[in-house]
């Protein structure tokens, strides 16, 4: 709720939390003096629910990655900031068995033959996954988000990505294995990626991270808020300007739309959702929702459907 009790609201509004310190200045005013009035609001418009029709999966888009023959680094040895990153080997044949990290900054998400297997979790410190039997060679990734930077404190050094060692340790006992030899692929989230990205038409169930696109026609441009409840956690551009990020437990489930971002006609939109929509549409609304909590969607706590 960063921003439901902000003197000035992210589209610039004034509050009451403003008006409370603007009567107080008035009353030490010198003679003669007088504030200025607040300048108007910008003129706010609403978009009807439009549905994303192209999908460009992440597993689809990765580009080409940086060989490691030992264990994985974080993402700043790979010349990387921010964003997302996936690491990529292969697992052996054999057994079920648990997958170890020492640490995970911030969320990981495992999958196996592009299979979710299970989430890592810097909140809880939960940094083990259980993989499946395999009768062949699989392919595991470990997809990772960062989400912003710890200033302050014994974290103050906040490296993103895999905290080595991984490790596997099979369900029918034995020593735990160190993986070594992996791909990795970069995600910065930058604009080249974001034009380099493969969209192909929505042609039926969509499981997995996935970046979707779709265009809404405005008529007048103002400003607006995207309207995300029907999405999972990601991140939001439109017409190129990354607009911030959106996770659906809350209490935020409004993306702040400048207006002179937007254009009269034809706008274009892309979210990168990294859990899967509940239902893929976007919608622009008169005023943001910031006080919507919805704990029970949080992945952390339970298995979500696919979008």
């Amino acid at each position: 709720r960063y921003d439901s009790d902000a003197p000035i609201s992210e589209a610039g509004w004034v509050t009451p939390s403003f008006e409370k310190p603007r009567e107080l200045f008035g009353n030490h005013l010198l003679p003669g003096k007088k504030l200025p009035a607040p300048p108007a609001a910008n003129p706010v418009i609403e978009i009807a629910p439009v549905a994303l029709t192209h999908v460009a999966p992440v597993m689809d888009n990765l580009g080409t990655p940086v060989k490691e023959s030992g264990a994985p680094k974080t993402m700043e040895f790979y010349d990387q900031s921010r964003g997302c990153i996936d690491y990529r080997t292969t697992l052996p044949a054999g057994p079920a068995g648990t997958l170890d990290a020492r640490d995970v900054h911030d969320f990981a998400w495992v999958f196996v033959n592009g299979k979710l297997a299970g989430v890592m979790d810097r909140r809880s410190k939960h940094f083990r996954v259980k993989l499946p039997a395999r009768t062949a060679p699989a392919q595991l990734d470990i997809l990772v988000e960062a989400m912003g930077r710890v200033n302050f404190g014994a974290e103050i050094f906040d490296r993103k990505g895999l905290h080595a060692p991984v490790t596997f340790a099979p369900i029918t006992g034995g020593a735990a294995t160190e993986l070594k030899g992996w791909d990795i692929f970069r995600l910065p989230l930058d604009d080249a990626e974001l034009a380099a990205l493969k969209f192909q038409p929505v042609l039926g169930a969509v499981s997995g991270p996935a970046f979707w696109g779709g265009h809404f026609t405005v008529a007048k441009p103002g400003d607006t808020f995207l309207d995300m409840r029907g999405w999972g956690k990601g991140v939001v551009w439109g017409n190129g300007h990354c607009l911030g990020r959106f996770w659906d437990i809350g209490p935020q489930q409004t993306m702040y739309c400048p207006g002179p971002w937007l254009k009269a006609g034809k706008n274009n939109i892309v979210i990168l959702d990294l859990v899967g929509p509940r239902d893929p549409k976007v919608a622009g609304l008169a005023k943001p929702i910031l006080d919507q909590l919805r704990p029970e969607l949080d992945f952390g706590r339970r298995v979500r459907a696919s979008g």
